[in-house]
């Protein structure tokens, strides 16, 4: 396996299935030069000390969704972003 430095990470949703049913999650992806690499394998719980930090986690969170495609696991190539 080759190491590949993790150059930036966001929140992005993915599709995937789940007891035969499609679902989407919100996980952390991690990047290097090359694209998306690796991301959470469970989906992320939002947490923050603070309410008015609660806030801007989820507005972050938010935004990441609102501005990236949606991306599906696939086997071969690990994520794949779903055109729309």
């Amino acid at each position: 396996m080759t190491f590949r430095p993790i150059t930036h990470w966001n929140y992005r949703i993915i599709e995937h299935e789940e007891d035969e049913e499609r679902v989407f999650t919100m996980h952390e992806v991690y990047y290097d030069d090359e694209g998306p690499h690796s991301w959470t394998a469970k989906p992320v719980t939002p947490t923050a000390g603070s309410r008015d930090e609660m806030i801007l986690v989820l507005e972050g969170m938010l935004q990441d969704a609102k501005t990236k495609p949606v991306l599906r696991i696939e086997n071969e190539t690990g994520l794949v972003e779903i055109p729309g």
